[in-house]
């Protein structure tokens, strides 16, 4: 498993894609999934899950935005 990091400068939070080469999931990611989209679609993965570890009171993520672009 590989662990791509993406962070957000100003916020200070990060997303992380695991990765088997192949299939990917994505944990905590930010509001703007279109840099989420890029680095699955760059990679060539097929986006399994995403995660949210926790609730975001200082910002809006994209973890159901995200679920419903993929399901």
């Amino acid at each position: 498993m590989d662990v791509d990091i993406l962070s957000t400068e100003g916020l200070g939070d990060r997303t992380y894609m695991v990765h088997n080469g192949h299939v990917a999931m994505v944990v905590d990611p930010p509001g703007d999934i279109d840099r989420v989209e890029k680095l699955v679609a760059d990679g060539g993965f097929t986006l399994a899950a995403v995660v949210e570890t926790h609730i975001h009171s200082d910002r809006v993520t994209g973890g159901f935005a995200l679920a419903r672009r993929v399901w």
